[in-house]
């Protein structure tokens, strides 16, 4: 994916757009102060004259005072923008995120502040952070080159955390080259690094309820943090629910949604901690009780899923859709899915035809040759029919697949449980209907795409595949560029 650029700063009148192009830009003035002292001097017949070259030398002087108030304010822009792009490209919520944006500055001319930047942002979360490294800036034409990707990192899969050489030093438990953060001279590299270390130090778990709390007899364990990166509850990442259940909105919301007991103005009274411990002996409840929706359902799927059904009445639709990655269109699943197939090797292509339907995505590989097939869905109308046409892909690809948001399938999962002869929640319904067909589960969180249940290889007929390799239209090549 090619690197995107932006501008910052373009709030600048046109005064200051120009004071700012001639500090950085100072020869033209040069040359205009010598041709201005020359004309003075003849046109007087004096060397007085010279003087009126010191009239663009005065605009040079003003320019450079601007550049050098004005630049501590732009380069802070350009953090705003590259801190607003990162939480995007790692799939966060920047507001309420511990976030910190390190710039690191090249060499600095006489007069003139650095005129290029390296920038790195950090997101600090309870079980992970993630890392939006390699942004450039140019101050002089104010221009940010974005890095592409996010990478995120668990703090259990982390042993040390030191500062080496001007840049944050992350060892990992896995082995593998330490992740360098550059800090350069930047005051908040300390703070960072402190941050980070007390993270690390931290036991990632929530609180025990205090004895005046309003819970059972025998209270339940607190719902703590996963210790698998890909366990997902309600098709939603582990740290992602813990990190959605530290959020204050989203507790008030299950208080109600999961009909806890006691009034609003009772609940407004209680802190989050009694809160929390109030909703874990409510779900333990529920989970235990024969005649409840969710009977049986593993606590921490009942608070994913919880969550997932208060946007019906207690949370807006555009905090739902955000946490649960909706996308407003299939097609917008095409290129982050396009994308994951390149990272494998794949060469991606859109709306092929395998047999008497079309793939809305398609991977090939010259090794084998090899198909992948991926079917993208994003409502519940369109996937009546597709067991039905993943099972006639298997015919002509290797694997299948089924890509979907986590929103498409906890929509899923919801109106199986709403039916009239279900009235209960059955989280593993979408999995047994893929592994009974041999398909895989991809699913999509914005650029993120993540491989939940791995397809079951076929066999198909030689002569199909070359047949389908060989008419692949180039027009219909995926092009991630």
């Amino acid at each position: 994916m090619a690197a995107q650029s932006i501008r910052v700063g373009t709030g600048m009148d046109l005064p200051s757009r120009m004071l700012w192009y001639f500090g950085w830009n100072r020869r033209p003035l040069y040359i205009a102060a010598a041709a201005l002292a020359l004309i003075g001097a003849f046109a007087v017949n004096s060397s007085a004259g010279l003087l009126f070259g010191l009239i663009p030398l005065a605009l040079c002087i003003r320019a450079v005072q601007h550049v050098r108030q004005a630049a501590p304010n732009v380069v802070d822009s350009a953090k705003d923008a590259i801190a607003k792009v990162g939480a995007e490209r790692a799939g966060i919520s920047l507001d309420g995120t511990d976030h910190t944006v390190l710039a690191a500055p090249g060499s600095s001319g006489r007069i003139l502040p650095p005129r290029s930047y390296n920038f790195s942002s950090v997101y600090i979360s309870d079980a992970f952070f993630a890392i939006f490294a390699g942004s450039s800036f140019d101050l002089a034409t104010r221009s940010v080159q974005l890095a592409t990707t996010a990478e995120e990192i668990y703090f259990r899969h982390v042993s040390a955390i030191n500062q080496q050489d001007g840049a944050i030093e992350i060892t990992l438990t896995r082995a593998g080259k330490p992740k360098r953060i550059p800090t350069g001279n930047d005051p908040n590299g300390a703070a960072l690094l402190a941050t980070l270390r007390t993270k690390l130090r931290t036991p990632q778990s929530i609180p025990p309820p205090t004895p005046h709390e309003p819970v059972s007899l025998d209270p339940p364990p607190p719902i703590t943090i996963s210790n698998s990166d890909d366990e997902r509850h309600c098709y939603i990442r582990a740290s992602k629910l813990m990190e959605y259940y530290s959020d204050p909105i989203v507790i008030d919301a299950l208080m109600e949604g999961l009909g806890v007991l006691g009034t609003v103005a009772t609940h407004r009274m209680m802190t989050p901690q009694n809160k929390k411990a109030a909703i874990e002996a409510q779900i333990d409840h529920c989970s235990q009780t024969p005649a409840s929706f969710w009977y049986r359902v593993p606590p921490r799927e009942i608070l994913a899923a919880s969550i997932w059904r208060c946007g019906r009445d207690f949370l807006s639709e555009r905090v739902i859709n955000d946490k649960f990655y909706d996308v407003a269109r299939e097609e917008d699943l095409r290129r982050p899915v396009a994308r994951w197939l390149q990272s494998h090797g794949d060469e991606p292509y859109m709306e092929i035809q395998l047999g008497r339907r079309r793939i809305d995505v398609l991977g090939y590989s010259k090794r084998g040759p090899r198909l992948t097939a991926v079917e993208l869905k994003n409502s519940d109308e369109e996937f009546r029919r597709g067991p039905d046409q993943m099972g006639s892909f298997a015919e002509y690809a290797h694997v299948v697949y089924l890509a979907c948001t986590p929103a498409f399938a906890a929509d899923y999962l919801e109106r199986n449980a709403d039916h009239r002869a279900v009235n209960h929640w059955d989280p593993t319904l979408l999995d047994r209907k893929l592994k009974q067909g041999g398909f895989g589960l991809l699913i999509v969180e914005r650029d993120n795409v993540f491989e939940v249940i791995k397809p079951v290889e076929q066999t198909p007929s030689p002569d199909r595949v070359a047949k389908i390799v060989s008419g692949l239209p180039g027009f219909h090549k995926i092009d991630l560029d």
